[in-house]
């Protein structure tokens, strides 16, 4: 009922794409797809990405600007105004393979996400993200229990941002110590205080997440849903720095129990729990106790 789902689900993010699917045998299908990419990369000023506003701001360096100094005289300028550096130079390929039977389905999915970051002046890197899918269920067929489902579904790769879990600005690519900042102009000969191209950081993120559940019918109108899931990244804090730390996700949990009645075919009504944990990567952490209630009637 709730509607992000379980964490780790890769579904609700839709992308615009061109995409092409082959029937095979034994219940599978196979397909390819070439979808829109996007860029975005966490700094200690906070998260870049496609649609960020940069106007009016320079990146530099993650030392200390405030007080640094051009030819002997205090650098407070705000700097030359420039675009996000995450350029979008190819797009994001997929290819999946779906075999579906009568016991259930598994399926099975790759992708490259092509990444480039480059300002201009000080940075122009090239990386591939890439990672996995496997997902699928089980109808088990117990006790005469027809209707009942089991449901999993695990995801991992370095780069692979939204794909992780979706949601741009939640599960991002790349990290590095290049930030944000209006605290000093472009550098220019003689300018001290900012970070050196050579020790300019770009690491992409790793992460991975999972979720399962287990759906049980008591009778041909009601039913039952049990239900968690997790996803995480990996980011480093000391790239990030102390205020990013304690605001990028680093783990968020859910768990779900519900009770679903139909009287009759077009009305749905029911009640559902949910827990739910987030934990970010300086490891403080929060929870959350819901209680959804459902009513929808279908025309």
């Amino acid at each position: 009922m709730e509607f992000g789902g379980a964490m780790g689900s890769t579904g609700g993010y839709r992308v615009p794409q061109v995409r092409y699917t082959l029937a095979g045998p034994y219940g599978s299908a196979f397909s390819v797809s070439a979808e829109q990419p996007s860029s975005s990369v966490l700094t200690p000023g906070g998260i870049v990405s496609s649609d960020t506003n940069t106007a009016g701001t320079v990146l530099v360096g993650t030392l200390p600007n405030i007080g640094a100094t051009c030819n002997g005289v205090p650098c407070t300028g705000a700097g030359s105004p420039i675009t996000d550096p995450g350029k979008a130079i190819a797009p994001v390929v997929t290819a999946a393979s779906y075999w579906a039977q009568p016991w259930g389905h598994v399926d099975f999915a790759v992708m490259a996400n092509p990444l480039n970051y480059n300002d201009g002046h000080f940075i122009d890197r090239t990386y591939v993200g890439y990672g996995g899918h496997i997902a699928g269920d089980v109808k088990p067929g117990w006790f005469g229990w027809s209707k009942d489902d089991f449901l999993f579904s695990f995801v991992a790769g370095d780069g692979i941002g939204n794909y992780a879990s979706g949601g741009e600005k939640t599960w991002i690519p790349m990290a590095t110590n290049f930030t944000l900042t209006t605290a000093c102009a472009t550098p220019q000969p003689g300018c001290t205080g900012g970070l050196a191209a050579s020790n300019i950081i770009f690491r992409p993120v790793f992460g991975y997440s999972a979720n399962g559940g287990y759906q049980h019918w008591w009778t041909p109108n009601l039913r039952s849903t049990f239900a968690a899931g997790f996803a995480h990244q990996d980011i480093a804090s000391q790239l990030i720095g102390p205020s990013q730390a304690i605001a990028a996700n680093k783990e968020l949990w859910n768990a779900f129990v519900n009770l679903v009645w139909n009287p009759v075919a077009f009305i749905t009504t029911g009640v559902q729990y949910m827990y739910g944990q987030r934990r970010v990567v300086s490891n403080a952490k929060g929870t959350e106790n819901v209680l959804i209630a459902k009513w929808r009637v279908a025309f």
